[in-house]
């Protein structure tokens, strides 16, 4: 079950709504939109903190710039657990172990939040975003996380 539509949200993806924001020149009307399992998939190559921030990415299109703003800051706290669980998971247990079920947590969480926004998008005339456009994004996460664990590594 995904979460309501707040009326603002309903006017912004109704096929009128996109029209006036094209109207007034916004990103919102002609940008496209990370589906929930791209975000997913980004999350499986590039941590928690791609995945969010592909989640902030689709917010700031949408025009709901304090909700990017959280995503944000989720997002690198939970690399920052995601590290940490990395750091203690016990020996013969590979870190890999932690990328699926992280992975589908972001699908449920990504679908819950931004699912039906996007269906919504899309009926509209809207786009997806190219595959490949979220794999810069993961791969600068996972050298981010990668780094970060490193650095974690060499301190203690």
């Amino acid at each position: 079950m995904h979460a309501p539509l707040t009326s603002h949200e309903s006017s912004l993806l109704s096929e009128s709504g996109i029209r006036k924001l094209a109207e007034f020149g916004s990103p919102v009307a002609e940008a496209p939109l990370f589906s929930p399992m791209q975000m997913a998939v980004a999350t499986l190559l590039g941590g928690a903190l791609a995945g969010f921030l592909l989640l902030a990415i689709n917010y700031r299109r949408i025009g709901r710039l304090p909700a990017a703003a959280i995503a944000i800051a989720i997002g690198l706290f939970a690399a920052l657990a995601q590290v940490s669980l990395w750091l203690d998971l016990p020996n013969g247990l590979p870190a890999v172990s932690l990328c699926l079920p992280t992975m589908l947590a972001m699908f449920l969480l990504t679908s819950w939040l931004q699912g039906e926004v996007v269906v919504q998008h899309v009926a509209t005339g809207g786009s997806l975003a190219a595959p490949g456009e979220s794999l810069p994004i993961a791969a600068g996460s996972l050298v981010m996380m990668l780094f970060t664990l490193e650095c974690w590594r060499w301190m203690s």
